[in-house]
């Protein structure tokens, strides 16, 4: 398990490492549940939590990269 997290917010989910994802870079798969426990931390690897609250003029998420740290828990 890792903590994912920057000033924006913080998730926690199991982390797999592998040589096809490059050094520096961390991939967070869609399609997470946002699930805060008793101190709003997201238990569910919900990539929504990092992320700014503003939508592409098309609808869709305006972002494609974001800063975070990530932790062993």
């Amino acid at each position: 398990m890792v903590r994912v997290f920057n000033d924006r917010g913080e998730t926690r989910i199991p982390v797999k490492v592998t040589k096809r994802i490059a050094p520096g870079v961390a991939i967070l798969p869609a399609g997470a549940w946002y699930d805060p426990d008793e101190n709003g931390i997201d238990m569910g690897g919900s990539a929504n939590v990092l992320t700014r609250s503003e939508v592409s003029p098309a609808g869709s998420f305006a972002y494609n990269a974001l800063l975070v740290q990530i932790e062993k828990v």
